[in-house]
């Protein structure tokens, strides 16, 4: 039998797979704008990451945050509590049908949820002259720390969990928090482009 993957190779994994679709693509896999259009009130709920659960906090409350700040015309955003969820039956990842009846029972059009999953890479630093060693900071002389992050977002009408809004993102770096930030804003941009030119 193999060795099992890391935790961080597993975070890897889930990035890696979250990115098939195509992380970096401009446009979204599904934009239904009638669909878009329809929602005046949109829960956010947790997005999976089961791998790293802090990551999926992050990510969710970015999201939230990003688009309650914004305010867009007559757009509601609020984030499903925990008691919430419990009601609807999923106290781990929620199915489409769960978060479009979590939906329905808050009196949201639609629901946004998804995926993340991040990963910290540490690497040995290569052998370099004496001058550029003095150079780097303490930290960074023996060893270099990086992360990648993948953000898949889905909103789903309440009604039916319709997908009508898909869209993926990454980001890498070596700041967690922007790196999550970046993803995060990525992945709703042509959202809140959308959004932003029709509900002024």
């Amino acid at each position: 039998m193999g060795n099992k993957p890391t935790r961080t190779q597993a975070a890897a994994l889930i990035t890696a797979a979250i990115c098939l679709a195509g992380c970096a693509g401009p446009k979204p896999t599904v934009f239904d704008q009638a669909g878009i259009d329809a929602v005046h009130k949109l829960l956010v709920v947790p997005l999976d990451a089961p791998q790293t659960p802090a990551a999926g906090v992050i990510a969710t409350s970015l999201a939230a945050e990003r688009l309650q700040y914004e305010r867009y015309g007559n757009l509601t955003v609020f984030v499903a509590p925990a008691m919430w969820r419990l009601r609807a039956g999923a106290s781990g990842a929620m199915s489409d049908d769960q978060a479009a009846a979590l939906a329905r029972q808050t009196g949201a059009d639609a629901v946004l949820t998804g995926k993340t999953g991040f990963a910290v890479v540490v690497a040995k630093q290569p052998k370099l002259p004496g001058s550029e060693i003095k150079a780097m900071k303490y930290t960074e002389r023996f060893a270099v720390r990086s992360g990648a992050g993948a953000v898949h977002v889905r909103i789903l009408a309440a009604q039916d969990a319709r997908t009508i809004y898909a869209h993926n993102a990454s980001a890498k770096g070596i700041d967690n928090a922007r790196i999550l930030a970046e993803a995060v804003t990525n992945a709703l941009k042509p959202l809140e482009t959308y959004l932003r030119k029709s509900r002024k």
